[in-house]
């Protein structure tokens, strides 16, 4: 747990981005409030937060018009996470009251639609809030298994568990996680250049879409030909 707090702390502050705001027009939006007050360079600066959009504002007590804009690393462009952004955006509204009861109530509506037209309400909810770069592949291989269940006619129960593909899938995601880490640590040190080795080996083919589109098809019939392997029995 430490070991994990730690490597989001470090994420955290290495993409942590602040600019000042030099528009004389700029407004403090209308849901932003005093978080606390903290001392930098000599200086004292209320800390406003915005709930939900992951953006603080530090003004300078002394002088109202130096405003600091701070966007945490993680949840913004740069380290995009939608389920810890879901979760703080409900977390932060139970603590300080401010639930938007609108889009709540949108919500459950829309869940109780969905349970009624036979779908289950909480994978619909995963890939609304998901981005499709990460629903993609989810719902690629939730097609290939389907196909191959239907067509091999594969049993079921402990070997559909610890099958082949399921270890090769698994293999997959664990593989994916702890790359986008490295890369992200890397990152962070401002060492990413060491990896970026497609432009280097492939040129303009690595900027490529069609030749990802290829690359990631080529992972699915991998997939396939690992699924339909047997067991082999010791």
């Amino acid at each position: 747990i430490f070991l994990v707090g730690f490597t989001v702390v470090i994420l955290n502050n290495a993409f942590t981005d602040e600019r000042a705001i030099t528009d004389p027009s700029f407004a403090m939006p209308k849901e932003a409030s005093i978080e606390t007050t903290i001392e930098r360079e000599g200086k004292t600066f209320d800390v406003y937060g915005s709930p939900g959009s992951g953006e603080k504002y530090l003004v300078n007590t002394s002088d109202p018009a130096e405003i600091i804009r701070q966007e945490a690393g993680i949840g913004s462009s740069k380290l995009p996470a939608p389920q810890a952004r879901l979760m703080a955006t409900v977390i932060d509204g139970v603590l300080n009251r401010r639930l938007p009861w609108v889009l709540i109530l949108m919500g459950i509506c829309l869940t109780i639609g969905v349970e009624l037209c036979g779908v289950r309400a909480l994978a619909f909810a995963v890939g609304v809030y998901l981005p499709l770069s990460t629903t993609m592949p989810i719902f690629a291989g939730g097609v290939i298994k389907w196909a191959i269940d239907k067509f091999s006619h594969r049993r079921k129960g402990a070997e559909e568990e610890s099958g082949p593909g399921m270890l090769f899938s698994s293999g997959l995601i664990a593989g994916g996680a702890l790359g986008g880490l490295t890369f992200a640590i890397l990152t962070g040190f401002e060492l990413d250049e060491m990896l970026a080795v497609g432009p280097r080996w492939l040129g303009g083919l690595a900027d490529s879409s069609w030749f990802g589109i290829l690359i990631f098809a080529g992972l699915c019939a991998l997939l396939v030909r690992t699924a339909l392997k047997r067991i082999e029995e010791k």
